[in-house]
């Protein structure tokens, strides 16, 4: 029989012993000090072990003989059998040993399971026992518990460090030791009071307890597997026992108490009733109380403590006038010992009745006002004081409802109504304003305002006449002999420099041969030629001498009157006209002449005659036209006759002209006439091509091969040529530009005798090329001004011209640097726009380059600087370089500047004039208006007042109103002037020779001008009286103990 043995089932790990049938002979073999029973087998039965097992089985029997039963057996723990099985059938020759139930190594309290294997042949009594011992391995499956659930102790607040309080105690019922290791740690809230000693669980004092801030700790005790994850937590609760430890105390250590003057009684204290209570809260001892200190000394029989009400009370009536507070010290010490004692103050204050009226810093004021200043702008800050505590809380009114101010209750005057300071209208106001202290029953007195209207330029120069014309005859002067043309005139209803005109004349260009004086009249005192420019459109500007400067415009437009400067000019030096004598008709036109005047008027007319009579023609006066006076019938041979025409105008005096008339009179005659192949030519160049271009062709016809021609051109012959041929070519390169159509006469002459001749239009179109960039015109302003805080703003048009046409001529412009989207041009009109507002403070000015591109190939380019000055808006406050001024004055020095607080403004000119007020009493201090500077006006009393303080505001007086403010403390100084005084000259006292260490001899009190007794003074002692001043003596009080 095999014995198969099994080393890993169901997680465990077995370890198994053979046990072999009856074979040969039966052996004993021992392992680990147990004796075990076993067969020998052979070779052949080691090879015939069988193969895999299936879960819960712990072995395999095989080969049992049939004549052998086999039966599981108690071994060493009867106990232990009802956890295995044997699975097997009588006869059958294998056998099963399995699990039966599951196994607990915490159940059976052991780590190995023990059982025999029993062999018995059929019909035999012997029986072979093998004992198994099945090693089993522990699971960690039981967590740790706690003995109690709950735990609770009580310690006195005053145990020391490393103080058991109490022992808690943890078990694990895991077999094995490892399991059962725990460790114990401590949580919850100030669980740092305490800690677990280690190994056997008693928790310990960690630090110094307090009943008064902890008396109870509410903690979780937790223990857990050394070696494991499992724990158990129980709560804990501690609470901590007081002792007498503590002493008294009050539940505020300042109490503020308060009484109406000339009342009895208990005061009305806050913030709470007076209490004092023992430290240690859990014993809680009676307290009592006592009163130690009242300050004044002189009010010290004045207040007593109520035991039973347990109350400050005010026995003898008290005057807020001459003594406003009152300081009390009180005391509590605990009944069962009075040395254990706490200390508190109450500051009493002693209510005021009403019973003086206000009365003004000033009976009168007399103040001076910007015209204009904004509505709410602070024009004076009124101030009046009262006997009474607080001084002065009452109002303020100001009797006339219609003035242009109002008065808040404050006592501040502002601009109610801005339109109605206008010191053209109104250039003083006189106003009365009470001072009222009290709603009901109130106590009133009452000063008055003298208030000056100070001009501020505020008025435009206005021309009487929008706008101005005049006329001026065309001529030549000059600076010393200055024409006058006219005056133009324009007053300022300001006063002073704002009223003070200065006059300014300009025009689009630098044509401008006019200047203007000072009292608006304008003089010409340059060349003014009417043909050049007949009209003048000028701008003059009347800008006054405020600050900021005030302007108007008009504009002028001077007529430039026509002087009969010019004579008559013929179109031509020379005329000539052929007349055939054979069809000479008289009446008949032969030739016209022309001459134009550049003058106007009667200064153009023309009148046309010839120098010397001709029997043969006249000339029409008026139109130029030289007429056949006969038919030429006695011409017999070709002649040449020579006429000189005048042109004359009606000018006064007449201007005069000439030019020379040649006519050739012919008397022979052909049948034969010469003409051109077509009466019209029309050809096209491209400017700029080089000399000797071809232009195009002409052609006369003779009708006979035999005849010859020659072409000639009549006009132009400095920029075309005509060759034997007829080919026309250019001789120069030409400029479009300069003339894009050429209308020239072609003439023929044939070899005929007397020859032929012939006319011809040549038309020649001068194509372009885009030879020229674009141009801004001169008169395009290029320096503006745009103001700040406007999106979206037009800034005109900037156009440029191309002398070039078609697409050459099509611009297209651009911005070098729209500053981040700032600017924008319209990229086909030249329209300048601002895309964002504009911050001056930012950046005061631009300089923008516009780019003109034409579309030409190549294209060409030209570019136009725009300066942009950003005018300024007042959107910037003035602003203290610091919000807290100090400075210190000695008493009595005289009025002199004591502090300068200059504010700046960001932004600049009439925006950045900078206003100062204060708040101060007027007759004290001053602010200079526009300098900052803070003077003291007489001198101070540093006892009557140590200390000043006032607000300085800054202010500008555009629109919108903006300020800021700093707060000034001024200071004073005291000059020791006086020496201190004692109440009485002379002290006298009788001390017993039985007096013990510190009794009260005598309270010696002085006092040093207005400060109370004893404050800031120092005693000593001189003469021949000896004293210990260790003790013996006070010096803070004056008290002089034995």
């Amino acid at each position: 029989m095999n014995i198969i043995r099994l080393d890993t089932i169901m997680g465990l790990k077995w370890l198994l012993y053979g046990l072999g049938a009856l074979i040969l002979e039966k052996t004993m073999e021992q392992e680990e000090g147990i004796v075990y029973s076993s067969l020998k087998l052979g070779p052949s039965q080691l090879n015939s072990c069988c193969s895999l097992l299936r879960a819960g089985d712990i072995e395999w029997i095989t080969n049992i003989p049939p004549d052998a039963r086999l039966k599981l057996k108690e071994y060493i723990f009867p106990d232990h059998l009802p956890y295995v099985d044997l699975i097997y059938s009588p006869g059958s020759t294998n056998a099963t040993v399995r699990t039966k139930m599951a196994l607990d190594v915490d159940a059976l309290q052991n780590d190995h399971l023990f059982y025999a294997v029993v062999c018995q042949r059929i019909g035999t009594i012997n029986e072979i026992e093998n004992g198994r011992l099945l090693a089993l391995e522990d699971i960690n499956d039981n967590s740790p518990e706690f003995l109690q659930t709950h735990y609770s102790a009580s310690i006195s607040e005053v145990s020391e460090i490393n103080f058991v309080v109490i022992k808690v105690e943890a078990v694990d019922k895991d077999y094995s030791p490892w399991f059962r290791l725990l460790t114990y740690s401590l949580w919850g809230p100030n669980s740092d009071y305490f800690y677990i000693r280690e190994g056997d669980g008693n928790i310990m004092v960690n630090k110094t307890l307090d009943y008064n801030k902890i008396n109870l700790f509410n903690l979780t005790v937790q223990a857990k597997e050394t070696f494991g994850n499992n724990s158990a937590t129980a709560s804990l609760l501690i609470h901590i026992e007081d002792y007498d430890t503590l002493n008294p105390y009050f539940t505020q250590p300042v109490y503020y108490g308060k009484i109406s003057e000339n009342k009895l009684g208990p005061l009305s204290v806050l913030p709470e009733k007076i209490m004092a209570k023992d430290g240690d809260v859990g014993i809680n001892e009676k307290v009592v109380y006592s009163i130690k200190l009242v300050d004044p000394p002189a009010y010290r029989n004045t207040v007593s403590f109520n035991e039973d009400t347990e109350e400050l009370e005010v026995k003898t009536a008290i005057d807020r006038e001459e003594c406003p507070y009152l300081v009390v010290g009180i005391q509590a010490a605990q009944q069962d010992n009075i040395l254990k004692t706490t200390d508190s103050v109450v500051l009493v204050t002693i209510e005021d009745v009403n019973d003086n009226p206000p009365v003004f810093s000033q009976s009168s004021y007399n103040v001076s006002i910007l015209e204009n200043f904004p509505n709410g702008m602070e024009v004076l800050q009124l101030t009046a004081t009262d006997k009474d505590e607080g001084g002065f809380n009452g109002t303020f009114i100001l009797t006339s409802a219609d003035s242009p101010f109002q008065l808040s209750q404050s006592g501040i005057l502002t601009v109610r109504n801005s339109t109605l300071l206008d010191r053209e209208r109104m250039p003083s106001i006189h106003l009365e304003v009470l001072a009222i202290d009290a709603e009901i029953n109130g106590l009133t007195s009452s000063a008055l305002f003298h208030i000056t209207v100070l001009d501020v330029n505020d008025n435009n120069p206005e021309f009487q006449m929008q706008p101005y014309s005049f006329v001026v005859p065309e001529g030549a002067y000059t600076p010393g002999t200055p024409a006058r043309v006219g005056q133009v005139t324009a007053t300022d209803l300001d006063e002073g420099q704002n009223a003070q005109i200065t006059y300014y004349l300009s025009s689009e260009d630098e044509d401008n041969p006019y200047s203007i004086q000072q009292n608006g009249t304008i003089v010409v005192n340059g060349y003014v030629d009417r043909e050049t420019r007949d009209k003048y459109e000028l701008l003059v500007v009347a800008s006054d001498n405020g600050v900021p400067q005030r302007q108007n415009f008009t504009y002028v437009s001077i007529q430039v009157l026509d002087v009969n400067d010019n004579p008559p000019r013929f179109t031509k030096a020379q005329y000539s006209a052929s007349v055939r004598v054979a069809t000479a008709e008289e009446g008949a036109s032969v030739i016209s002449v022309s001459a134009t005047d550049l003058d106007i008027g009667n200064n153009s007319v023309i009148t046309y005659s010839l120098s010397s009579h001709s029997d043969d023609f006249h000339i029409n006066n008026r139109t130029g036209d030289i007429i056949l006076s006969s038919n030429l019938d006695h011409i017999t041979a070709d002649t040449v006759v020579t006429l000189t025409v005048f042109a004359t105008d009606h000018g006064v005096p007449p201007l005069t002209s000439n030019a020379s008339v040649t006519l050739y009179l012919l008397v022979n005659d052909t049948s034969f006439r010469l003409t051109f192949d077509s009466p019209s030519y029309s050809f096209s160049i491209q400017e700029n091509e080089p000399s000797g271009t071809p232009v195009g062709f002409v052609k006369a016809l003779t009708g006979s091969i035999a005849v010859q021609v020659v072409y000639s051109l009549k006009s132009h012959t400095d920029k075309f040529f005509v060759g034997d041929q007829g080919d026309i070519v250019a001789l120069v390169k030409l400029d479009r530009e300069e003339e894009d159509l050429y209308s020239i006469i072609v003439e023929a002459v044939d070899s005929v005798v007397p020859p032929n001749t012939a006319l011809a239009l040549v038309t020649v179109r001068v194509n372009d090329v885009n030879d020229n960039p674009p141009v801004f015109s001169a008169l395009t302003p290029t320096k503006l001004s745009a103001p700040e805080n406007a999106a979206n703003l037009d800034l005109g048009v900037f156009p440029a011209t191309d002398l070039d046409t078609g697409v050459n001529a099509l611009i297209t412009y651009s911005l070098q640097d729209d500053f981040a989207g700032m600017f924008y041009v319209n990229n086909s009109t030249g329209k300048l726009m601002t895309k964002r507002s504009l911050d001056r403070e930012m950046m005061d000015s631009y300089e923008l380059k516009i780019i003109a591109t034409d579309s030409g190939k190549p294209p060409q380019y030209a570019s136009l600087v725009v300066s942009i000055t950003v005018e300024d808006e007042n959107d910037n406050p003035p602003v203290f370089p610091q919000k807290l001024y100090s400075a210190t004055v000695k008493e009595n020095e005289p009025p002199h500047v004591i502090l300068s607080a200059a504010a700046t403004d960001e932004d600049i000119g009439y925006n950045a004039i900078i206003h100062y007020t204060i708040t101060a009493e007027p007759y004290l201090f001053h602010v200079g208006e526009l300098s900052g500077n803070i003077t003291v006006l007489q001198p101070l009393d540093y006892e009557s007042h140590s200390q000043y303080t006032f607000i300085l505001k800054a202010f500008n007086p555009g629109e919108p109103y903006m300020q800021d403010t700093a707060n000034i403390t001024v200071t004073v100084e005291d000059v020791n002037e006086e020496a201190p005084v004692f109440d009485k000259p002379s002290y006298y006292q009788i001390l017993l020779d039985n007096s013990t260490a510190g009794t009260l001899v005598v309270d010696i009190n002085a006092r040093d001008e207005s400060k109370g007794y004893d404050e800031d003074i120092f005693y000593n002692i001189s003469g021949m009286l000896e004293i210990d001043l260790t003790g013996a003596y006070y010096w803070s009080t004056g008290m002089l103990f034995s």
